[in-house]
């Protein structure tokens, strides 16, 4: 054996990075699609004049194949140490395939930061639609085009005049992601805009930034009324929404009713959260939010605007929130001990769209341990949130002798979290209690908005 290759040999070994092959046939979201797609595909025909497009179906196909070594791999040879890899191939598709979706989402983002974005303030500026208005533009993806048009008009109107340079001379930027889906996996179409922060002056010579000064409340419910004049402005001209008598409603023409168009009713139901196929029908989907009973943003905070962090320097977001000066006591479920919630998770709990409750930490560990025993899944502390709240909905039919379908999200497993579970099994684990004076005072600290 050569010299070199010793060294290759040696370096490997000390390397405690290890390439894992990707297996998608052993996670639940694959076995999922692969045991109940034929089923799916054969009520979505027998409920309507046509099938699904072939583009949803191919990416299903697609999905199912990726990853699997049995559907084409690379072999991977190191020339050093002669060491081999089989690599299978992936689908590449944008759809439901949680691992290229990753990846393309890393890249865009390293490509974004490196070879787009300049070295200048950027802020998101995030819009969400009616739920009406998320079914026209599913059917009609087009008409995204002339409303980011407006967005983007509106806000660099505001950016230039805050800046105080002429149009002419002034130079704005954005990059704009569009999402299709909430964080239940609804439909949700919403959009994520990147906007520099300022404005570059632009001449003769290489063009200089300009920052603008952050939007007061005023300023920016100025904007997005006169964004939403706009948008409506358009959607009418283009016979998308109808105006009579000072009401504007949705046109019957728009396609969203068109018998032909079988992703409507689908569309239509993941809007509205309500079951599309089966006996249940256009039933509501009752969504329940578990949270710390240590950290209780969303059934013992404020809706109101506060700041994302703690050094306020983030920009005020309307949320559920304790105070950004509020600090929960130490438990296992790190994650969850966030003063505030996701704006549009605060959001839907105020329109009553969404449920919450709260569970101390030995009642979700009490939870994440039965669960491992009748599954052999360890929940990491946070999931355990979501699994004690399954087991109590589970209870309560059992009860009330009803039948129901509960899903719940196990967001991540415990396998780093095991000295968590040696504590709870050894009695060292306590529920902690939150300071009712220190949230009073978090409370009463909050950023004044007017309304």
């Amino acid at each position: 054996m050569g010299l070199e290759r010793k060294r290759a040999l040696r370096a490997a070994a000390a390397n405690a990075v290890r390439y894992g092959r990707r297996r998608p046939e052993e996670t639940t979201l694959y076995r999922v699609v692969q045991e109940n797609l034929e089923t799916f595909l054969a009520e979505v025909e027998a409920g309507g004049a046509a099938s699904l497009p072939q583009f949803v179906k191919d990416e299903f196909d697609a999905f199912l194949e990726c990853g699997i070594l049995a559907h084409g791999f690379l072999r991977v040879r190191c020339t050093a140490c002669g060491h081999e890899k089989l690599v299978a191939f992936s689908c590449k598709r944008r759809g439901i395939c949680p691992s290229c979706g990753a990846r393309r989402m890393a890249e865009t983002a390293a490509w974004l930061v490196d070879r787009v974005i300049p070295k200048v303030p950027v802020r998101q500026w995030v819009l969400s639609f009616p739920i009406l208005l998320r079914s026209v533009f599913a059917v009609h993806p087009e008409l995204l085009a002339p409303v980011l048009q407006i967005i983007h008009r509106v806000i660099a109107t505001h950016l230039i005049k805050q800046a105080g340079i002429k149009r002419s001379e002034a130079a704005t930027g954005a990059v704009t992601l569009i999402q299709r889906f909430g964080s239940a996996a609804n439909l949700n179409i919403h959009l994520h805009a990147l906007v520099l922060d300022g404005v570059y002056r632009t001449g003769a010579e290489a063009p200089v930034f300009h920052s603008a000064p952050a939007p007061t409340g005023e300023e920016l419910q100025a904007l997005l009324d006169k964004i939403i004049a706009c948008i409506l402005r358009v959607l009418t001209r283009l016979g998308h929404l109808v105006e009579e008598e000072g009401l504007t409603y949705v046109a019957d023409a728009h396609g969203i009713i068109d018998p032909e168009n079988v992703l409507a009713p689908l569309q239509a139901a993941s809007c509205t959260w309500r079951i599309a196929f089966g006996p249940r029908a256009g039933r509501k989907v009752r969504v329940v939010a578990v949270e710390p009973a240590a950290c209780p943003s969303l059934t013992r905070g404020k809706f109101a605007y506060d700041f994302g962090d703690t050094a306020h320097l983030t920009p005020l977001t309307k949320m559920h929130t304790l105070g950004s000066t509020f600090t929960p006591p130490g438990f296992h479920a790190g994650g969850l001990r966030y003063h505030g919630m996701a704006p549009l998770v605060s959001h839907l709990k105020e329109l009553g769209l969404i449920e919450a409750v709260a569970y101390t930490q030995l009642q979700c560990f009490e939870a994440g341990v039965r669960f491992a025993r009748a599954e052999g899944i360890l929940p990491a502390p946070e999931a355990n949130h979501a699994v004690r709240g399954a087991i109590v909905e589970a209870l309560r039919c059992k009860v009330e002798g009803k039948a129901q379908t509960i899903l719940f999200n196990l967001c991540g497993h415990g396998h780093f979290d095991m000295q968590a579970y040696i504590d709870y099994h050894a009695g060292k684990l306590v529920d902690q209690s939150y300071d009712e004076a220190e949230l009073a005072m978090a409370l009463a600290a909050l950023p004044s908005v007017p309304a």
